[in-house]
Parts: C-alpha cells; sequence; structure tokens
C-alpha cells in the first residue's frame, strides 16, 4: 500500500504542472493607465526617500490626481465598448456585468 502511494505521489510531482500566482489585472487597464500607475508609484518612492519633503509630496500628489484621471477615463472608454458591442460581444458584456454586481 505504501509503495502504491509513493507511485502515485511520485507520478503526480512528474506529470502535474506546477502554475505560479497568476496577476489578475482589471480588464480596462490600458497602456497610458499602467504608465501613470508607474509614475505615481516612482513620484511616491522619491517622496519618501527625500526625507518627506513637501515639494516631493506636491509632486506626488499630482501623480496621483493625474493616476485617478486616467484610470477613470480608461474605465469609461471599455465600459463604453462593451455597451456598442453587446449585439456582437454579449458573452464579455454580461461577464462584465456580472462581475460589477458581486463586487
Amino acid at each position: 500500500m505504501v509503495m502504491y502511494q509513493n507511485d502515485i505521489l511520485q507520478i503526480r510531482n512528474n506529470l502535474v504542472p506546477l502554475t505560479g500566482k497568476s496577476k489578475v489585472k482589471c480588464k480596462w487597464t490600458t497602456k497610458a493607465v499602467r504608465k501613470r500607475r508607474r509614475a505615481k508609484r516612482r513620484a511616491w518612492d522619491r517622496y519618501i526617500s527625500s526625507g518627506k519633503k513637501k515639494t516631493w509630496y506636491d509632486n506626488y500628489k499630482k501623480k496621483l490626481y493625474m493616476s485617478i484621471k486616467t484610470n477613470e477615463h480608461a474605465k469609461r472608454q471599455f465600459e463604453a465598448k462593451l455597451a456598442n458591442n453587446v449585439k456582437i460581444d454579449s458573452k464579455s458584456f454580461f461577464a462584465y456585468v456580472r462581475r460589477a454586481q458581486q463586487s
């Protein structure tokens, strides 16, 4: 019985692929959104490494504002595209609506 169990475990370890964590990103994320997020993160890091100087914090606040605006714009565009293509691609539309209602 022990030998059989060891064989099963060995087969499982050899044949079942290991998968890493998959990063789930928002469906509406665009290149511009990622760029603004990186800029915001860099601005925050500069603020922290500067010893929390006010000028760097003001720079971070500007980057934060731009990031939020870009996120909102991208999300609105994505939702408008889904709504316009509902007759062609209803599956993705209803999947998005279902996810939005659940959260």
